[in-house]
């Protein structure tokens, strides 16, 4: 072989070498990870990451809705699913009118007139001006928390009326 063919060859497995030795992944340890809210306790596990979960309620069941996100004065859709990435359900139900997010909801979320299952059957490519035409919940949410933890425990902090101390609240939009 040729020796700049090689000197070549060395310097790409070098800074392979070198890329993947700066990606390594270390998980935190319980005495790491600091709790949202100081009465809460962290909830970590050495072989899984920390999951932040969106807990809401909304002015009317968006389960079944298709969820996009748009820009902050509302005028564009920024983000939308492929009708293949949606679930059939982008919510999970909790309690007393709250739900799970599924599908990464956050406060500039609407939904369009159409259901999930009418997304995914459209024969059509929907361009972002039909989309912009077709929300139709602009400000959907009452409330917004984020929250770590699993299910069961948001349905007792909601329960118990303390999901606004266990969860950082987002701040909603009201325009």
């Amino acid at each position: 072989m040729d020796k700049k063919v090689v000197k070549n060859i060395l310097h790409i497995i070098l800074v392979s070498y070198l890329f993947n030795g700066c990606t390594s992944f270390k998980y935190p340890s319980t005495s790491e990870v600091k709790p949202i809210h100081p009465s809460s306790k962290p909830i970590i596990d050495s072989n899984q990451s920390i999951k932040k979960n969106i807990v809401f309620k909304s002015a009317q069941d968006v389960s079944r809705l298709v969820p996009v996100r748009l820009s902050e004065d509302r005028k564009e859709v920024l983000s939308y699913p492929a009708p293949t990435d949606l679930p059939d359900l982008t919510t999970k139900k909790l309690a007393n009118g709250y739900v799970l997010d599924l599908v990464g909801v956050n406060n500039n979320t609407a939904y369009l007139n159409m259901t999930i299952q009418e997304y995914k059957n459209t024969t059509h490519v929907i361009l972002k001006d039909e989309l912009l035409i077709r929300v139709t919940l602009i400000n959907p949410y009452i409330e917004m928390y984020e929250c770590i933890g699993v299910d069961s425990e948001f349905i007792k902090w909601i329960e118990e009326g303390v999901i606004s101390q266990k969860c950082k609240q987002i701040q909603v939009s009201n325009k």
